[in-house]
């Protein structure tokens, strides 16, 4: 069990750490690096999302969390796809347009996405270690 909390506290931290380099991308980068690392970070976030919530909804079915637990996950997912949605529209819009302006917008997006995706990992990390 502990190995399973220290894999998930290692996998929060290396998740989140690929959320802030991508998200602080600057100037100096060129649109496509900016680009195609938008894009391969809302995807980690989306995998990563997707397998915690995943193990969740098996732990549910076994009856091993409560409809509470659950409800509270489903909550915390809401958030952290509402943002994810955002935040692929802005890497849409930004690939169109190359815009400063867009480029700062998805930053702040990408960095939204990696505090609510750490938020539901961090609620969800107790649970999952059951698994």
């Amino acid at each position: 069990m502990r190995i399973q909390k220290r894999s998930i506290a290692i996998i929060l931290a290396l998740t989140l750490a690929v959320f802030m380099v991508q998200g602080c991308a600057t100037v100096q980068e060129n649109h496509n690096q900016i680009v195609a690392g938008g894009y391969k970070t809302l995807a980690t976030a989306a995998t990563t999302y997707e397998s915690a919530f995943g193990a969740l909804a098996d732990l549910y079915k076994a009856g091993l969390i409560s409809d509470d637990v659950k409800n509270k996950a489903v909550e915390y997912g809401t958030h952290f796809w509402s943002a994810y949605h955002t935040a692929v529209e802005l890497l849409a819009s930004y690939a169109k347009t190359s815009s400063a302006e867009d480029e700062a917008r998805l930053n702040t997006a990408v960095i939204e996405v990696s505090k609510l995706l750490g938020v539901f990992l961090e609620y969800a990390g107790p649970y999952l270690a059951k698994k």
